[in-house]
This record gives C-alpha cells, sequence and structure tokens, in this order.
C-alpha cells in the first residue's frame, strides 16, 4: 500500500502484515502523531521521483510476521490484541444489566 501520513497505512499493515511505502510530505505539513505513526509503521518514505525504486524493493520483502506486527502493537497501541472482545464482552454485560433492570 502507499499512503500519505494517516493512520490508514498503519492499520492496513497491522490487519494484512503487507508492506507499506509512505510518501514524503511537505516539511510544511511535519509533525504530529501522524508522522510519528508513519514512522513506526513504514518500510520505506519515499519521494515521487523514487517512488519506482522503493515499489520494488518493497514488494521483495515478504510479509511482517507475526511476531513484528505484535511489537509494532505493543509501541504504538495502548490496547491489547483482545481489547475488541473486552470491549463487546463490557458492552454485552452493560446492555444485559440494562435490560434485567428495565424488565
Amino acid at each position: 500500500m502507499i499512503c500519505d501520513f494517516g493512520s490508514v497505512g498503519g492499520e492496513f499493515s497491522l490487519q494484512t502484515g503487507k508492506r507499506m511505502i509512505y510518501l514524503k510530505v511537505s516539511k510544511k505539513y511535519e509533525g504530529g502523531g501522524d508522522l510519528n505513526f508513519r514512522d513506526d509503521y513504514a518500510d520505506t518514505v519515499s519521494s515521487i521521483q523514487e517512488l519506482p525504486k522503493n515499489i520494488n524493493k518493497v514488494l521483495k520483502l515478504a510479509p511482517k510476521k507475526p511476531i513484528e506486527i505484535e511489537q509494532i502493537r505493543k509501541k504504538v497501541l495502548t490496547c491489547s490484541s483482545n481489547s475488541d472482545e473486552k470491549a463487546a464482552t463490557t458492552i454485552d454485560g452493560l446492555i444485559s444489566k440494562h435490560q434485567k433492570v428495565n424488565s
């Protein structure tokens, strides 16, 4: 995937294990959390001019290994890998409790 400095690329990479190419942005737009996020996920940061060379370079890389993905998650995310399940269980408990009270 080729992406700007936003979080979409990192989310895609975490879900698929596929490699990311981020485009260089103007110094005017650099900074903030999105740029830090880019720096944690990028397999390369490329200018438009260098894009053909960097696409070939990244295509030669194997998908990220599960251990690499887990290391990235621990570094940049504030939730565990089973947070969706915990959230769903908590929401289900709250709904069930509300239904019992209103019955």
